[in-house]
């Protein structure tokens, strides 16, 4: 905590990266930084923060957005789990390699099994 305030001061916006997070604590001396947004399309994100250089592959990628697929069908009725699947898939299949044609395919999909 800063030496004039009780407080814990928590950095908040366009935090897209780690190194954005890192920065922000580095140039503000903030004692913590909220990450919104970003966490959607890089769920490893907060790892990142911690664990600098950590990379993450499009396969790492790929088979996360695939098993949260899995559990979503597992925990959801089939309809619900289907609306959910293209709006979060959209995020985590930003910057992979065809997520456009992934996309286009989700948002046309009425059923979660093809």
């Amino acid at each position: 905590m800063d030496a004039g305030t009780r407080y814990p001061i928590i950095g908040n916006g366009d935090v897209q990266s780690a190194e954005d997070a890192q920065r922000m604590v580095a140039e503000t001396g903030c004692q913590g930084v909220m990450i919104g947004r970003a966490a959607l399309t890089n769920p490893w994100i907060f790892r990142q923060v911690l664990e600098p250089g950590l990379t993450v592959s499009e396969d790492q990628r790929i088979d996360l957005c695939a098993r949260f697929f899995r559990l979503l069908l597992e925990t959801l009725e089939t309809r619900e789990a289907l609306h959910k699947m293209k709006k979060i898939g959209s995020w985590f299949t930003k910057g992979i390699r065809g997520g456009v044609h992934f996309r286009q395919r989700l948002n046309h999909c009425d059923d979660p099994r093809h």
